[in-house]
């Protein structure tokens, strides 16, 4: 019987012997986490939208309204809980969206600039357009100043 040659087993094994995983089973990891971070969110979500409209809704706003947080008064860490939901999670969301753009950018499918120029036109256009609506919409009143709602609103 034949068997393929191989590494020799008396030899000690380098660096470039060892196997690595493939860029197909790294892309699969990658997609996997991204999948049960999605399934976590949609079901929290769900959570949240039963509880809302629910007989339970009264003990669920009250929660959101309990204060936590401590340290001292001047630096305004005891917030209720849904501030803490809406302004810290909102941030966890948006450095995890830099830190993807930036992967994308430096290693991923946008590190060719012709590759990256529509993703990034198209970033644009959806900042810009959404302003430019609203300040179409609200023209002459006080409400113009909230044109950066709608501009940073596309990405969430």
């Amino acid at each position: 019987m034949n068997t393929p040659p191989g590494p020799d087993p008396t030899r000690p094994t380098t660096g470039s012997d060892v196997s690595r995983p493939s860029r197909h089973d790294v892309q699969t990891e990658e997609s996997s986490r991204e999948l049960l971070g999605g399934i976590v969110l949609f079901a929290a979500t769900v959570v949240a939208l039963v509880l809302a409209n629910s007989p339970l809704r009264d003990g669920y706003l009250d929660l959101l309204g309990h204060s936590v947080g401590g340290g001292p008064d001047a630096l305004h860490l005891r917030e209720p809980l849904g501030a803490w939901v809406n302004d810290g999670l909102m941030a966890v969301f948006f450095l995890v969206v830099g830190v993807e753009i930036n992967r994308e950018l430096t290693t991923g499918a946008l590190r060719d600039r012709k590759a990256a120029a529509l993703p990034v036109v198209a970033a644009l256009g959806g900042m810009i357009v959404p302003a430019s609506i609203f300040l179409l919409v609200t023209r002459g009143t006080d409400a113009t100043h909230g044109w950066g709602i709608p501009m940073a609103t596309d990405i969430a």
